[in-house]
Parts: structure tokens; sequence; C-alpha cells
């Protein structure tokens, strides 16, 4: 199995800038910080939601404290 989770992480924060690229009022300042903030574990991030609010998904290989935990599997 191929798991590339330097790549994903990569991938996630290339759409991350797109995104924030096309419309740069969708992120907020605290989401900023938050960004700036992270703990070195973390290896991607992305913004998702349809505008107007929505989540920062983190992609990390360990916990990471005082998030909600989910979980990707890929289809076999």
């Amino acid at each position: 199995k191929n798991r590339d989770q330097k790549g994903f992480g990569k991938a996630m924060i290339q759409s991350y800038e797109a995104q924030i690229a096309m419309f740069p009022n969708m992120v907020t300042e605290e989401v900023l910080f938050v960004i700036k903030n992270l703990p070195s574990s973390v290896l991607g991030y992305k913004l998702s939601g349809a505008g107007g609010g929505g989540y920062l998904v983190l992609f990390s290989e360990k916990e990471i404290p005082n998030t909600l935990k989910i979980r990707i599997r890929r289809a076999q």
C-alpha cells in the first residue's frame, strides 16, 4: 500500500493555499493564528465547508490535543 503521508499533507496545504488565493475572505485571523501555532506533528491542513463557516481539517500521524478525531478509509 502506498501511504505517502507527507505528500498527502503537502497536497492538503496546497489546496488550502489555492482556496485562500481565490477567496481570501474565507479565512479569519483566528484560523490563521491556529495554523501558525500548529504542532510540528501536523502534516497538512485544509478548510472545509461551503463558505461562511466550516472546519479546519488537520492531518497528523499523532493525536492533536483539543481536536475531534476523524478517520479516512481508502476503498479496497
